[in-house]
């Protein structure tokens, strides 16, 4: 299976949905940027990750021109508010999911996404599940 040299398609070992991408979203993450470096790729990049989670991480990176463009946190907001439906679990699983792909731009913006959580009186989360959210954000970052 040959495939375009700026389009690559990653597909989740989970539930084995594929999904065409480009250059941008394999250079936004450490880990298909490396895969990409060191093999030819003919097949599609296969992921422990669920499709909805990188449906997620590629609806992010496709609304910006490039990965160093400043966030749009209103957009990055209404994303994983629709993603998660404000459920701490559903965020959770999610940090969780895309933690694997090791990428800095999807980090920081869920890390302003939880720390808006934080600066909003109203929130339905408490702080204990909030924690657990950071740990995987911070202890992944850590190694």
């Amino acid at each position: 299976m040959s495939q375009n040299p700026l389009k690559f398609i990653i597909q989740s070992k989970i539930d084995n949905q594929q999904f065409t991408v480009d250059k941008k979203i394999i250079d936004s993450s450490a880990l298909l940027k490396n895969i990409c470096d060191i093999t030819e790729i003919t097949e599609p990049i296969l992921l422990e990750c669920p499709g909805n989670s990188l449906e997620t991480f590629i609806t992010l990176l496709n609304h910006y021109e490039t990965c160093e463009d400043k966030h749009d946190t209103e957009f990055e907001k209404d994303l994983y508010d629709s993603v998660t439906s404000r459920d701490k679990q559903k965020l959770i699983k999610l940090i969780q999911d895309l933690c694997i792909l090791d990428s800095d731009f999807f980090l920081d913006s869920i890390s302003d996404y939880i720390l808006h959580i934080f600066g909003n009186e109203e929130a339905e989360m408490d702080w204990n599940d909030i924690q657990i959210g950071i740990f995987f954000i911070i202890g992944y970052r850590k190694f």
